[in-house]
């Protein structure tokens, strides 16, 4: 059954009344939540100077889907900042929270700001036994001003009292910031765990006194279907339409962009985001429209009226949600070169200006006016996206593992990395003689696994999301782009922030299917790495391996396929997988040097499993000469070891063994084409004798994990005949 927890959402502002980033990321994941099953609270703030001081409503947010618990929210009529101290401590704030802490009685308390509120918020809740949770939005748990922007709108670069005084609006005595310091710190101190969406703001507090180990770094979730991917082919001089989105203050960069557009009168920018009428009409250029407010519901329709947005803060911003959901858009973005901006926009992924510069930003704009068809480079970006339900999901991971803290549970489920799905292990192109199946020594080989059902297929992999896993795998056995639905786990991957490692002969890509666009837009966006199977630069010896190939042809596919990842996803690692044997060990050499001249990643290799009595002769491991011939070669590749991976190049005892640990207990599990689960990737009568850990269709993933023989399995596996004589043990 599934453990429903009551939450409690705690922010400074909640929409419909506020709309700013942090409200409206709060807003998506406590929808969310809710739709996940989970009964949900939100306390926050109003500001209404007609109605009565810490007055407050409640109110209840229904949803139209049948059996979701609606979400209850407090909203606190809190009246507005005067002096210094009004910025951290509120007495009538505190006891209203207290009494609906007691009322709601909460498992989880997730924090998302405390300005306009009481920093005394957390203290309380940590009386009360709560685990606290709190994303970070901004700097404001150590700078008033929440954007480390001081008196002459620059970044602050040394946090101290003296600074912070002069750069208050509140004019404080130093006495009074050295108090709120010291407070702060408590408060700090009582936070569970952090989450930063992004690196610029986990590496500050980290910097500041906070633990690594209790500030997670982990994106903002986005509704993505609620926008539409329209990507726009420019011509070399169509009219380009330049728009900005969010709140119209100086920290956002609104003067840097209008001393811009001045300089560029001939190219339009559209505004949208309150401002008053006064502010807009001492601010107004010929080309500039200010086009009002937004409700974050119609942003698919205000991207659809932009081609190019800029994002000029000259702030640290944490992640700017605008951003992303530009990426979701296909609308290319400018933003300032620092912070989350510069995290988010890497190399073809958009531009970047020198945060302040005017004249930067004219220059990049004139980059694209000179030929509009650049735009048309700027990659797709979705995949750098989260989807809000994988946020949700890994949120409530942490919700649940700071619950069972105090049960000294030890969290299996945490370490699994990657699932590998046999979806078509009967399914091949190829007839390597190494391959347990498709072997050409597998001479009365006869198809009898049908590939794997979409049913199963989705089983296992709603069931993989669940164990929050980070990679699939799909078959390593037969060849895994020939499976009718390998489409559905690329787009399972893509809407889920779930990457692909793919092991393929390579024979399917660029043909007619798999072609440049589907590599570039679909492929090369969800993949960790991609392995394909190669044994010899020399073409007989591979062809003699793999049958059925063409090594030349392979050769220009792995080149083709490196120069795209080279110019479109550099963070893709592309691995060429050999099998280790007789035959190739004087080709192991050759393929190295030509790995690294052509900025291969990885060669991984293996010792040859005997899975026919034909391949006897063929095993390194069984002869003492070869054995000797091994150790020296593995010897004399030392020196490349810094130029490129090589895993499994290890040494081989005289008995022909490896020594080490399992690299894959604890980490991956594996399920076959009828839902059985497996703990090994040995070949099936190897893999069979360490036990029966049951079908999808009866047991989940974690129940594997947990159970005893699993359990047994990971403290004895040293003791085990199968994993005495693995060669892949590290």
């Amino acid at each position: 059954m599934k453990n429903i927890l009551k939450i409690l959402k705690v922010i400074h502002g909640f929409p419909p009344d506020f709309m700013a980033g942090s409200e409206v990321y709060s807003h998506t994941l406590t929808m969310q939540l809710s739709r996940n099953g989970h009964k949900v609270f939100v306390f926050t703030r109003i500001e209404n100077e007609f109605l009565e001081p810490y007055q407050f409503f409640d109110e209840i947010i229904e949803f139209k889907e049948q059996n979701i618990n609606p979400i209850h929210i407090r909203r606190v009529n809190k009246p507005k900042d005067y002096v210094y101290r009004d910025k951290f401590i509120d007495k009538n704030i505190e006891k209203l929270f207290k009494e609906y802490l007691i009322e709601i009685n909460p498992d989880i308390v997730h924090f998302g700001h405390l300005s306009h509120l009481s920093i005394n918020l957390i203290p309380i809740a940590k009386s009360l036994g709560k685990r606290i949770v709190f994303t970070l939005h901004d700097f404001w748990l150590f700078c008033v001003k929440g954007q480390l922007i001081n008196e002459d709108n620059k970044i602050c670069i040394n946090l101290n009292i003296e600074n912070c005084k002069k750069c208050s609006p509140y004019n404080p005595k130093i006495q009074e910031i050295n108090k709120m310091f010291k407070a702060l710190e408590y408060v700090r101190e009582n936070i569970d765990i952090f989450i930063s969406p992004s690196h610029t703001i986990r590496n500050f507090f980290i910097k500041h006194g906070i633990s690594e180990s209790k500030i997670i770094y982990q994106k903002y979730g986005f509704y993505t279907k609620a926008i539409n991917y329209k990507r726009r082919i420019f011509t070399k001089n169509d009219n380009i339409k330049f728009g900005f989105m969010g709140r119209i203050t100086p920290t956002k960069g609104i003067n840097v962009l209008l001393k811009a557009f001045k300089n560029l009168p001939n190219e339009s920018l559209y505004i949208y985001g309150n401002i008053s009428k006064m502010q807009s009409r001492f601010l107004k250029l010929p080309n500039v429209k200010f086009m009002g407010g937004y409700d974050n519901v119609n942003i698919d329709k205000i991207l659809s009226s932009i081609d190019v947005l800029i994002v000029p803060s000259i702030w640290l911003e944490n992640s700017p949600l605008v951003i992303q959901e530009a990426f979701l858009k296909g609308v290319i973005v400018i933003a300032s070169d620092i912070g989350g901006m510069k995290e988010l926009i890497g190399k073809n992924d958009g531009f970047l200006f020198k945060v302040g510069d005017s004249n930067d930003l004219v220059r990049v704009i004139n980059k694209i006016k000179k030929d509009r068809r650049i735009l048309n480079a700027i990659k797709d970006n979705r995949h750098k996206v989260v989807s809000i339900y994988t946020d949700a999901k890994k949120i409530l991971e942490i919700y649940h593992n700071l619950i069972n803290k105090d049960k000294n549970i030890d969290f299996l489920r945490y370490k699994l990395k990657r699932i590998t799905i046999d979806t078509n292990p009967d399914t091949c192109n190829f007839r390597c003689k190494m391959c347990d199946t498709h072997s050409i020594y597998n001479k009365h080989f006869k198809k009898y696994r049908p590939d794997m059902s979409l049913y199963m297929l989705n089983k296992i992999l709603s069931d993989a999301n669940e164990m929050r896993v980070s990679e699939i795998i799909p078959t390593t056995m037969g060849e895994p782009m020939l499976y009718k639905y390998f489409d559905t786990i690329i787009d399972f991957c893509l809407q889920n922030d779930i990457k692909l490692n793919l092991t393929t002969n390579g024979s399917q890509l660029f043909n007619k299917k798999y072609n440049v666009k589907y590599i570039q837009n679909k492929l090369l966006p969800v993949l960790s790495d991609i392995k394909i199977s190669f044994n010899s630069l020399d073409y007989a010896v591979n062809e003699e391996i793999m049958r059925n190939t063409n090594t030349k042809d392979i050769l220009t596919k792995i080149e083709k396929l490196c120069n795209m990842r080279d110019k479109f996803f550099q963070r893709v690692s592309i691995t060429l997988q050999m099998t280790f044997m007789k035959s190739n060990i004087n080709s192991i050499k050759p393929l190295i040097e030509y790995a690294i001249k052509h900025k291969i990643n990885r060669i991984k290799g293996h010792q040859l499993w005997i899975t026919h009595k034909e391949l006897e002769s063929e095993a390194i491991y069984k002869d003492k000469s070869f054995i000797k011939l091994w150790n020296e070669l593995i010897i004399s590749l030392e020196s490349y070891r810094n130029k490129i991976n090589l895993e499994n190049f290890n040494l081989l005892e005289s008995n022909g063994t490896a020594k080490g640990k399992c690299p894959f207990l604890g980490k991956e599990l594996w399920v076959n084409y009828k839902g059985d689960i497996a703990v090994c990737c040995a070949p099936d009568q190897e893999r069979k004798k360490l036990g029966n850990f049951g079908n999808i269709n009866k047991v989940s993933l974690s129940q594997v994990l947990y159970s005893k023989q699993y359990i047994y399995l990971l403290e004895n596996y040293t003791k085990n005949e199968v994993c005495k004589k693995c060669l892949m043990r590290k």
